[in-house]
């Protein structure tokens, strides 16, 4: 989700302008701006640069604490995606943040 771990740099999307060090927006500041809002944050990557699960849960926390909702750090429950297409349970975390 961030954009450190992302392929936003790319042409077709923001550019290098993003590696820039003066540039210091990142996907956090428009998830605060979708709160109070409900969102579903959706992937299936997998593999050692995959941002789903708790990569991107920094984000999360953060854009819960740019909105001003620190207090909505909460249990949440995740679904991810296996190889093969299987879909596994619901999972309970106390480490992640709802949003929706």
């Amino acid at each position: 989700m961030g954009l450190s771990f992302s392929n936003w740099h790319d042409p077709w999307y923001l550019g290098e302008a993003i590696r820039a060090p003066g540039f210091t927006l990142d996907h956090h500041q428009l998830l605060a701006m979708t709160l109070p809002r409900g969102m579903l944050l959706v992937g299936g990557e997998s593999g050692p640069g995959a941002a789903d699960g708790d990569r991107s849960w920094p984000s999360v926390a953060r854009a819960l604490e740019v909105a001003g909702l620190p207090g909505a750090l909460q249990e949440t429950c995740t679904r991810g995606r296996i190889q093969g297409g299987q879909r596994p349970d619901w999972g309970c975390s106390t480490t992640v943040a709802a949003i929706c």
